[in-house]
């Protein structure tokens, strides 16, 4: 894309919170915004032209799907933990009850960057305080003990909800059925 530069990893967490940001209405993401810079908006542009128009409908509409479902399970009390997995830029610990802790499992530079800009924002008061544990885990190398260690430490006998959104697109067939047996 853009000269035929393709979209690194890490750099699609910043096309999907610009898809989410489209349309607030549907998504119900109204922190997506902050995510948005001149680049990102150039490759939304030409993958809305040249892919699919409708993408920035998919991702406003996935969000807002597991928004609620989240919230309706929270509102039952059926959880106390939302873990993550893909968290990207992703901004439920805003949207859901304050109560709730997070885990946001997703590539090292993406956790660093991601804790990084929300604690500026909520030093500038755009945010506020929320329970969240940034993990940064490479999916091609093992990972599996210490994760589970970092969850366990984390949610201990809470109940938790699991969430995968992005990461299963970037795992290969194997690492896929290693994420899933584990038993957290």
């Amino acid at each position: 894309m853009l000269g035929g530069n393709n979209i690194e990893i890490h750099e699609t967490a910043f096309v999907t919170s610009t898809f989410r940001a489209t349309d607030v209405k549907l998504s119900r993401d109204h922190f997506a915004y902050l995510w948005n810079n001149p680049k990102t908006e150039k490759w939304v542009e030409e993958y809305l032209t040249k892919v699919s128009s409708e993408e920035s409908f998919t991702h406003c509409l996935r969000n807002r799907y597991f928004l609620e479902k989240i919230n309706e399970h929270v509102s039952e009390n059926r959880i106390e933990v939302l873990i993550n997995f893909g968290a990207g830029f992703s901004m439920y610990p805003f949207l859901l009850d304050q109560n709730i802790t997070h885990i946001e499992i997703d590539k090292p530079e993406i956790v660093e960057y991601k804790k990084m800009k929300i604690e500026q924002w909520q030093k500038e008061a755009l945010l506020l305080k929320r329970n969240i544990h940034f993990v940064g885990v490479d999916f091609s190398k093992e990972y599996k003990e210490g994760l589970l260690a970092t969850i366990n430490s984390v949610k201990g006998k809470k109940k938790c909800f699991i969430l995968i959104e992005g990461v299963l697109f970037f795992l290969d067939r194997r690492k896929r059925m290693v994420c899933f047996n584990c038993s957290i």
